[in-house]
């Protein structure tokens, strides 16, 4: 069986990496202020990760021992990553609309699956998702196609988007409550200032004015109204039932047991079938 060698790439002795390191760590400022002066589209977020990955490419120099040669080669060996980050905001300005459009593709059909009240919260989430997988692919868009650059990311943010829904649906077919529901107890709690809440949040908060006048309450006032079911007793505390000969409401005789006995003379069970 043939022994398979792993294949390292070529390494500077102790010394000369050791003076590669010393040079990139104090030039690491003067790496990143080149790059994003002559690259003014770029974040300071992509500089510092541009000049991350030159650390992994130290053994490649093999320039003086000083600052400004150091600095030539940073910034040359560095053009690739910069192209690909310029490469990537161009494609973000001219094709934000395709993606979108992909991905209102199928959530307007499915807003009913989105976490927010507002399915464009969703669908900028969703987005995010989308241009993250074309940042990891932008090798492969690079290359002409049959297809203009519109529809090919229209195409992908609209698998990413069935993606999410896919995903939605497993979710809720495991919890059909939905997530925020679960671990918590159904019981309602009513504290002190009158403030009502399940145990996840409040649902309903007394308001609380400053003064009397107030022009913009937090929130307006809830009022309660109650409806009586039957006439309410003259006497608080009597006994009262309806007359079944058509009597009216009739006080009971505290002498009844089994049936009622009402005050007009007329007997009534205790409970009245339902028809």
């Amino acid at each position: 069986m043939q022994e398979i060698q792993e294949v390292m790439p070529p390494s500077l002795d102790g010394d000369e990496l050791g003076v590669a390191q010393t040079l990139y760590f104090e030039n690491i400022g003067a790496i990143q202020n080149a790059i994003l002066t002559a690259n003014p589209d770029l974040f300071i977020g992509d500089g510092e990760g541009i000049v991350e990955k030159l650390e992994h490419r130290l053994h490649e120099y093999d320039g003086p021992n000083d600052d400004e040669g150091f600095l030539g080669w940073a910034v040359e060996a560095t053009k690739a990553d910069v192209e690909k980050f310029k490469f990537f905001y161009d494609l973000y300005r001219e094709h934000r609309k395709s993606v979108l459009s992909g991905i209102w593709s199928v959530l307007r059909s499915c807003r009913d699956l989105t976490d927010h009240r507002q399915p464009g919260q969703t669908a900028r989430e969703i987005a995010a998702f989308a241009w993250n997988w074309i940042f990891d692919h932008l090798d492969e868009l690079a290359v002409p196609g049959t297809a203009s650059m519109d529809t090919r990311l229209h195409a992908a943010a609209r698998f990413i988007a069935l993606t999410w829904r896919k995903s939605r649906l497993r979710w809720l077919a495991r919890f059909p409550m939905g997530v925020e529901h679960l671990g918590r107890e159904n019981t309602v709690e009513v504290d002190e200032g009158g403030n009502i809440s399940d145990g996840g949040g409040p649902l309903f908060m007394e308001p609380d004015y400053e003064e009397d006048g107030d022009e913009n309450p937090r929130q307006p006032p809830l009022r309660q109204v109650i409806r009586p079911c039957h006439e309410p007793s003259e006497v608080r505390g009597e006994a009262r039932a309806l007359c079944p000969k058509g009597c009216g409401l009739q006080s009971v005789r505290p002498d009844s047991k089994t049936e009622l006995i009402l005050a007009c003379g007329h007997h009534r069970p205790r409970a009245l079938p339902a028809n």
